[in-house]
């Protein structure tokens, strides 16, 4: 993000906004220039990545026993549920270092 800012004064010492008398004169110019950016790599590091992770975690409930055989019903929940409450857990440890604002970060 960028701004720029320019200011132009007349000789007179007015600020000159378009022609006039002072207008003819000699102006000076002064340039202002501000640059913005926000680091991403700590959010990207340390939110993202491990929760991506543990999302694509979760079609790994639908995986087969070593033997071949389909896993249980209740062991392919204990699976999903695992994964969901360790997201919801890192979302609750993390959300200290997240500023509080009223929309979705």
């Amino acid at each position: 993000v960028g701004v720029a800012v320019v200011v132009a004064v007349s000789a007179c010492g007015a600020a000159v906004a378009g022609a006039g008398a002072c207008a003819l004169q000699s102006r000076a110019r002064i340039a202002f220039s501000v640059s913005l950016s926000r680091r991403h790599n700590y959010f990207v590091n340390n939110i993202i990545l491990p929760l991506g992770s543990v999302t694509l975690l979760c079609p790994l409930s639908a995986a087969s026993e070593p033997d071949g055989s389909r896993m249980g019903t209740g062991d392919r929940l204990a699976y999903a549920v695992t994964l969901m409450l360790t997201a919801e857990a890192y979302k609750l440890v993390i959300s200290s270092s997240v500023p509080q604002v009223s929309y979705l970060t």
